[in-house]
């Protein structure tokens, strides 16, 4: 009798391991690894357009048509992955205790915060709100062939490069290590 709920109790256990395995190795590690493209297309983007903009000779409109093609690069990956990061979210079939489901969610929630916006107020992507802003910049003179100073007495490259600088050197990668630091509390309690 002992020996049969002990083989009970393995069993249980067991299953419960392997479930926590196929939710990590099915859902999550899939959604990391296409969080972590996805960066390296922002990132790698926005250091060829700041690049180019240090390339005084490279029209605005070419740096605008890179962008407005790279966006869609990644488009179906980048909605792909808010799309299930939301599902899973909202997912009823709880195979894990309370404190790793709890992990779970706020790990779908960092990968929606990092897809969902650049910033709060447009919610708009990353490449939409910085074309936006190209595009602003552009109306404003810079278009001008020999990009002189706007009529506040600065040069709209350089705010544009400090606008990437802004993006690369820290919003994306900050909008990333919350992702991380959850994949990293989620993995610790699934494998």
């Amino acid at each position: 009798m002992i020996e049969l709920i002990q083989n009970f109790l393995t069993a249980i256990i067991s299953g419960y391991e392997s479930e926590k395995n196929k939710l990590f190795n099915n859902h999550v590690m899939p959604l990391m690894d296409e969080i972590n493209k996805i960066h390296h297309d922002y990132i790698g983007a926005f250091i060829k357009i700041r690049k180019d903009l240090n390339n005084k000779e490279v029209p605005i409109s070419e740096l605008l048509d890179f962008l407005e093609e790279r966006k869609h690069d990644f488009i179906t990956q980048r909605s792909m992955a808010k799309t299930i990061a939301e599902e899973l979210k909202k997912a009823e079939r709880r195979i894990v205790r309370n404190n790793a489901w709890e992990a779970f969610e706020g790990f779908c929630d960092a990968v929606i915060d990092y897809l969902r916006d650049s910033n709060s107020i447009s919610n708009a992507s990353w490449y939409t709100d910085f074309i936006r802003f190209m595009k602003v910049s552009r109306a404003i003179g810079m278009e001008n062939k020999f990009f002189e100073h706007n009529a506040f007495g600065n040069d709209p490259r350089v705010d544009i490069i400090e606008h990437i600088n802004i993006l690369v050197d820290r919003r994306l990668p900050q909008r990333l290590k919350a992702v991380q630091t959850k994949y990293a509390e989620l993995r610790s309690y699934l494998l």
